[in-house]
Protein backbone atom coordinates (compact mmCIF):
# COMPACT_ATOMS: atom_id res chain seq x y z
CA UNK A 1 0.00 0.00 0.00
CA UNK A 2 1.24 3.46 -0.95
CA UNK A 3 0.13 6.18 0.89
CA UNK A 4 0.70 9.96 -1.07
CA UNK A 5 0.39 13.28 1.45
CA UNK A 6 0.38 16.40 -0.39
CA UNK A 7 0.39 20.11 0.96
CA UNK A 8 -0.45 22.81 -0.45
CA UNK A 9 -0.21 26.47 1.15
CA UNK A 10 -2.10 29.45 -0.70
CA UNK A 11 0.72 29.87 -3.72
CA UNK A 12 3.64 28.02 -2.77
CA UNK A 13 4.81 25.27 -4.16
CA UNK A 14 3.53 21.63 -2.93
CA UNK A 15 5.44 19.30 -0.70
CA UNK A 16 4.95 15.57 -1.38
CA UNK A 17 5.75 12.47 0.97
CA UNK A 18 5.00 8.99 -0.16
CA UNK A 19 5.58 6.29 2.17
CA UNK A 20 4.69 2.56 1.35
CA UNK A 21 3.49 0.58 4.31
CA UNK A 22 4.06 -3.28 3.04
CA UNK A 23 1.43 -4.73 5.22
CA UNK A 24 -1.40 -4.06 7.37
CA UNK A 25 -2.90 -6.53 9.28
CA UNK A 26 -6.29 -7.17 10.87
CA UNK A 27 -6.80 -7.63 13.96
CA UNK A 28 -7.17 -11.08 15.56
CA UNK A 29 -10.79 -12.19 16.64
CA UNK A 30 -11.67 -14.62 19.41
CA UNK A 31 -13.92 -15.24 22.29
CA UNK A 32 -13.70 -18.43 24.49
CA UNK A 33 -15.75 -20.13 27.54
CA UNK A 34 -15.60 -22.34 30.22
CA UNK A 35 -18.08 -25.34 30.55
CA UNK A 36 -19.64 -23.56 33.22
CA UNK A 37 -19.29 -21.12 35.99
CA UNK A 38 -18.85 -22.94 39.88
CA UNK A 39 -16.50 -25.15 40.27
CA UNK A 40 -14.85 -26.92 43.23
CA UNK A 41 -11.54 -26.72 44.34
CA UNK A 42 -9.14 -29.18 42.32
CA UNK A 43 -11.79 -29.48 39.71
CA UNK A 44 -10.95 -29.50 36.38
CA UNK A 45 -11.99 -26.17 34.40
CA UNK A 46 -12.14 -26.76 30.80
CA UNK A 47 -11.41 -23.90 28.43
CA UNK A 48 -12.24 -23.78 25.08
CA UNK A 49 -12.46 -20.81 22.18
CA UNK A 50 -13.15 -19.84 18.52
CA UNK A 51 -10.51 -17.48 16.74
CA UNK A 52 -9.34 -16.26 13.61
CA UNK A 53 -7.13 -18.56 11.87
CA UNK A 54 -3.66 -15.77 11.79
CA UNK A 55 -3.56 -16.10 15.60
CA UNK A 56 -0.46 -17.24 16.60
CA UNK A 57 -0.42 -16.78 20.43
CA UNK A 58 -2.46 -17.16 23.16
CA UNK A 59 -1.38 -15.24 26.39
CA UNK A 60 -3.93 -16.36 29.64
CA UNK A 61 -4.45 -14.74 32.89
CA UNK A 62 -6.20 -16.42 35.17
CA UNK A 63 -6.52 -15.21 38.14
CA UNK A 64 -4.22 -17.27 40.21
CA UNK A 65 -1.36 -17.90 37.54
CA UNK A 66 -0.95 -17.51 33.61
CA UNK A 67 -0.27 -19.35 31.16
CA UNK A 68 -0.14 -19.80 27.40
CA UNK A 69 -1.96 -23.29 26.36
CA UNK A 70 -3.83 -23.18 23.29
CA UNK A 71 -7.50 -24.17 23.51
CA UNK A 72 -9.37 -26.66 24.45
CA UNK A 73 -7.44 -27.35 27.57
CA UNK A 74 -8.30 -28.14 31.12
CA UNK A 75 -6.94 -26.58 34.10
CA UNK A 76 -7.90 -26.70 38.09
CA UNK A 77 -8.01 -24.23 40.49
CA UNK A 78 -7.00 -24.95 43.78
CA UNK A 79 -8.30 -22.35 46.11
CA UNK A 80 -11.71 -21.18 46.55
CA UNK A 81 -12.48 -17.67 45.40
CA UNK A 82 -13.79 -15.93 42.40
CA UNK A 83 -11.53 -15.98 39.42
CA UNK A 84 -11.66 -13.66 36.35
CA UNK A 85 -9.80 -15.47 33.28
CA UNK A 86 -8.40 -13.04 30.61
CA UNK A 87 -6.71 -13.86 27.61
CA UNK A 88 -4.64 -11.71 24.88
CA UNK A 89 -4.18 -12.84 21.69
CA UNK A 90 -1.72 -12.10 19.11
CA UNK A 91 -1.40 -12.76 14.96
CA UNK A 92 1.97 -12.88 13.52
CA UNK A 93 1.64 -9.08 12.52
CA UNK A 94 2.50 -7.82 16.52
CA UNK A 95 -1.88 -7.20 16.39
CA UNK A 96 -3.63 -8.17 19.92
CA UNK A 97 -6.87 -8.45 21.07
CA UNK A 98 -8.24 -8.82 24.80
CA UNK A 99 -11.02 -10.68 26.24
CA UNK A 100 -11.97 -11.11 29.36
CA UNK A 101 -14.04 -13.91 30.45
CA UNK A 102 -16.89 -14.28 33.16
CA UNK A 103 -15.94 -14.61 36.17
CA UNK A 104 -15.45 -18.22 38.03
CA UNK A 105 -16.10 -18.84 41.90
CA UNK A 106 -14.21 -22.17 43.30
CA UNK A 107 -15.70 -23.28 46.20
CA UNK A 108 -14.23 -24.66 48.78
CA UNK A 109 -13.84 -28.59 49.61
CA UNK A 110 -15.83 -29.45 52.98
CA UNK A 111 -14.12 -29.19 55.96
CA UNK A 112 -14.65 -32.81 57.01
CA UNK A 113 -13.42 -35.07 60.22
CA UNK A 114 -13.66 -38.52 60.59
CA UNK A 115 -12.80 -37.76 64.43
CA UNK A 116 -9.87 -39.57 66.55
CA UNK A 117 -8.75 -43.18 65.93
CA UNK A 118 -11.52 -45.28 68.05
CA UNK A 119 -9.82 -48.05 70.20
CA UNK A 120 -13.01 -50.88 70.85
CA UNK A 121 -13.17 -53.56 72.78
CA UNK A 122 -14.85 -56.81 70.97
CA UNK A 123 -18.58 -56.68 71.93
CA UNK A 124 -18.60 -53.22 72.79
CA UNK A 125 -19.73 -50.14 70.57
CA UNK A 126 -19.01 -46.76 70.02
CA UNK A 127 -19.91 -43.45 68.87
CA UNK A 128 -17.82 -41.68 65.64
CA UNK A 129 -16.74 -38.53 66.34
CA UNK A 130 -16.46 -36.72 63.17
CA UNK A 131 -17.70 -33.45 62.49
CA UNK A 132 -18.08 -30.50 60.59
CA UNK A 133 -19.31 -26.91 60.67
CA UNK A 134 -23.30 -26.35 59.18
CA UNK A 135 -23.68 -30.34 58.89
CA UNK A 136 -27.36 -30.00 57.45
CA UNK A 137 -25.90 -28.27 54.55
CA UNK A 138 -24.02 -31.86 53.74
CA UNK A 139 -25.15 -35.31 53.02
CA UNK A 140 -23.02 -37.76 54.31
CA UNK A 141 -21.45 -41.42 53.04
CA UNK A 142 -19.45 -44.16 54.75
CA UNK A 143 -17.99 -46.48 53.65
CA UNK A 144 -17.50 -49.73 54.41
CA UNK A 145 -20.54 -50.18 55.87
CA UNK A 146 -19.79 -52.75 57.86
CA UNK A 147 -20.69 -52.61 61.16
CA UNK A 148 -22.00 -49.53 61.61
CA UNK A 149 -25.71 -48.40 62.70
CA UNK A 150 -25.75 -45.84 59.66
CA UNK A 151 -23.80 -45.27 56.77
CA UNK A 152 -25.55 -42.08 56.02
CA UNK A 153 -25.35 -39.46 59.22
CA UNK A 154 -22.19 -37.92 60.21
CA UNK A 155 -22.23 -39.86 63.74
CA UNK A 156 -22.60 -43.24 63.68
CA UNK A 157 -22.32 -46.16 66.04
CA UNK A 158 -19.64 -48.88 65.09
CA UNK A 159 -19.70 -52.54 66.91
CA UNK A 160 -16.33 -53.33 64.87
CA UNK A 161 -15.35 -56.85 65.90
CA UNK A 162 -11.89 -56.45 64.17
CA UNK A 163 -9.75 -53.87 63.05
CA UNK A 164 -11.41 -51.43 60.25
CA UNK A 165 -10.79 -48.34 58.51
CA UNK A 166 -13.69 -46.22 57.83
CA UNK A 167 -14.18 -43.49 54.95
CA UNK A 168 -16.65 -40.60 55.39
CA UNK A 169 -17.42 -38.45 52.30
CA UNK A 170 -19.42 -35.20 53.01
CA UNK A 171 -20.86 -33.77 49.60
CA UNK A 172 -22.10 -30.05 49.87
CA UNK A 173 -26.16 -30.58 49.35
CA UNK A 174 -26.05 -27.37 46.57
CA UNK A 175 -22.48 -27.57 44.75
CA UNK A 176 -22.12 -30.66 45.17
CA UNK A 177 -18.12 -30.01 46.14
CA UNK A 178 -17.17 -32.91 47.73
CA UNK A 179 -14.23 -34.54 50.45
CA UNK A 180 -13.31 -37.67 52.40
CA UNK A 181 -11.49 -38.11 55.63
CA UNK A 182 -10.79 -41.77 57.43
CA UNK A 183 -10.49 -42.87 61.11
CA UNK A 184 -9.40 -45.91 62.00
CA UNK A 185 -11.04 -48.34 64.36
CA UNK A 186 -8.93 -50.64 66.47
CA UNK A 187 -10.64 -53.76 68.36
CA UNK A 188 -8.83 -54.79 71.40
CA UNK A 189 -8.94 -58.12 72.95
CA UNK A 190 -7.88 -57.29 76.39
CA UNK A 191 -7.67 -54.50 78.55
CA UNK A 192 -4.81 -54.13 81.24
CA UNK A 193 -5.27 -51.75 83.88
Amino acid sequence: ITIRHAVAIGGCKSDTVDKVIPVIYNNPNAAFNVNKNIFCENEFVQFSATGSPDITLWNWSFGDGAGNQTPPFNRAYTNAGNYTPIVTVENAGGCRQIITGTPINIIAKPPIDAGPPIFLQIGGSKTIEASIANANQYDFLWTPGTALSNTTVLNPVTSATQDILYFITATHKTSGCAATDSVLVKVVTNVYI
